[in-house]
């Protein structure tokens, strides 16, 4: 079974509710009474992410910043593993999103590729992959690096990334990887 991509990853969708958040706080005006409301929500929102108290937030998906800061894990690289590799190569099909699906080989080769690149396991890697492989996600991949084009000029050609799933995937596992620090300097 493959995992969810955010259940893996989830300092994208981190980085996103404490945009959200915080674009609620500031965006608050003393004049409006839901305005006021929503701010101090967002607020005490904010506040539960941040608690790094373990015994009781351990299995609470909304603290993820204060087990983050309480607990930081440097990153792990994992070794290859054969003996799924060799199960994965006799019964290419793999369970995503609830439905079967079958790995042809040369998705397969890219997806093992790409767990040998990135140093991840091969799960990790099919959910990384199964994520980028999704067009809105290429093209907002896109949209999101031009933003941060260190050359101004909007889209260059390296930002392109067209129908190409693995380097939609290596870009992806970058972005979240760094949104975890991005989270950070944010609060």
């Amino acid at each position: 079974v493959v995992p969810e991509f955010e259940s893996v990853f989830p300092h994208l969708q981190t980085l996103s509710t404490i945009r959200r958040l915080l674009k609620k706080i500031s965006g608050s005006s003393s004049t409006q009474l839901q305005s006021d409301d929503d701010s101090v929500y967002a607020g005490q929102e904010l506040l539960h992410m941040l608690q790094c108290d373990s015994s009781n937030n351990k299995d609470d998906e909304k603290a993820i910043i204060g087990r983050f800061l309480s607990n930081p894990k440097p990153i792990a690289f994992q070794a290859r593993d054969d003996g799924f590799r060799q199960k994965i190569y006799a019964n290419p099909n793999v369970m995503l999103h609830g439905k079967e699906a079958g790995l042809t080989m040369p998705l397969m080769k890219e997806i093992l590729e790409l767990s040998d690149d990135l140093r991840i396991s091969e799960l990790h890697a099919m959910a990384l992959y199964a994520k980028a492989s999704e067009s809105d996600t290429r093209q907002w991949l896109e949209r999101h690096l031009a933003s941060i084009s260190s050359s101004g000029e909007g889209k260059s050609e390296s930002n392109k990334l067209g129908n190409n799933v693995a380097k939609a995937a290596r870009e992806l596992y970058f972005l979240e990887k760094s949104s975890g620090l991005t989270s950070l300097l944010l609060l």
